[in-house]
């Protein structure tokens, strides 16, 4: 096939197929949740047994998010200077897109707001995104790994903590090797005639700006003080869960509800569904079973922490995009611009 200009079009799956397989993963994640669970307790699970715990709880979550937006402002510190305010604006308006739209989109708003922000390339910002993701594998590898001490984990968990710890070790080996590399004068491309060296020149020069801007964060001060802020973020999200589990009357300890926390944590790395609802109970269920928590107590505590912590993050994310002036289609439009001059 060949579209307008004349030039190859590339096959592509319908994008109804991508969405009706996300979608089927959802429904079944929620089905095994709701399965075999006692409909009469429900709705007693539903239900907030001490409301005192919920403002420091809320208080916690959001403020995870604007120690992401310190983070973030470290890391940007090769591309310019950019105000904790207006990062922790773009990781709000984010996560604002995230609980809209599926495959975590708003994690291309946040780079689009602050590329646009600070008159930087949109392909300069994604590797601050990269190595906030880095940081996160590494403190959860480690929590998890520390957890297993204080308390039995199932076979099943310590290999997906094994894999993690693979990847953390191979990423952090490569971003070394790219910090200390011998940074080369960039390749002149020639002209390609064929598609595939045109294709070619393109990926090439997108890997050597993206290995540039790993290279500009090095091991810089900014770049320990993001490594620090990053367990912070962690702790105080932490906090935010186990308190729900308080107020929700789940008599667990800390180190128990952190553990339930980091398997949720896990299990909703990986881009899914819109707020990664169904994926956030069933993981939330999975770690609740491990401290013998029973399952229809368990499903009905997943929908109580899904939404308390989930919503107030919307309602500040859509405050936030709204103060940038845009609207998504505004955002969605230009970025498809910018792609398609790639």
């Amino acid at each position: 096939m060949e579209n307008r200009s004349g030039t190859p079009s590339r096959p592509r799956i319908p994008g109804y197929f991508i969405a009706i397989f996300r979608y089927l993963i959802v429904v079944g994640c929620l089905l095994w949740v709701f399965y075999d669970i006692r409909p009469e307790r429900l709705p007693a699970t539903l239900s907030i047994h001490n409301w005192l715990w919920i403002p420091p709880a809320v208080f916690f979550q959001l403020s995870s998010f604007g120690l992401q937006g310190i983070r973030w402002k470290f890391l940007l510190y090769p591309l310019g200077r950019l105000s904790w305010l207006r990062t922790t604006q773009a990781v709000y308006a984010g996560q604002f897109a995230n609980g809209m739209f599926p495959m975590r989109i708003g994690e291309l708003v946040r780079v689009y707001l602050v590329s646009r922000w600070l008159a930087a390339d949109f392909v300069a910002v994604i590797p601050s995104i990269s190595m906030e993701f880095l940081f996160d594998c590494l403190w959860l590898a480690i929590a998890i790994g520390t957890a297993a001490f204080l308390v039995p984990l199932p076979p099943a968990l310590l290999d997906a903590v094994f894999v993690l710890v693979i990847f953390v070790v191979a990423a952090a080996g490569l971003f070394a090797f790219v910090v200390f590399r011998e940074r080369k004068t960039p390749h002149r491309h020639h002209a390609a005639a064929s598609f595939i060296e045109k294709l070619w020149n393109k990926a090439n020069q997108l890997f050597h700006r993206l290995l540039d801007g790993l290279h500009g964060i090095g091991f810089s001060g900014a770049f320990f003080g993001a490594l620090l802020v990053s367990l912070l973020l962690l702790i105080t999200q932490t906090l935010a869960f186990w308190m729900v589990m308080a107020a929700c009357g789940l008599h667990l300890t800390f180190w128990a509800g952190a553990v339930v926390f980091l398997i949720v944590h896990l299990g909703t790395m990986l881009p899914n569904a819109p707020s990664n609802v169904g994926t956030y109970q069933f993981f939330t269920v999975l770690g609740l079973s491990l401290f013998g928590v029973d399952k229809t107590t368990a499903a009905g505590f997943s929908v109580v922490v899904f939404v308390l912590l989930t919503a107030p993050l919307l309602l500040a994310g859509f405050f936030a995009l709204h103060q940038t002036g845009l609207t998504q289609r505004k955002i969605r439009e230009d970025m498809l611009d910018t792609l398609d001059r790639r």
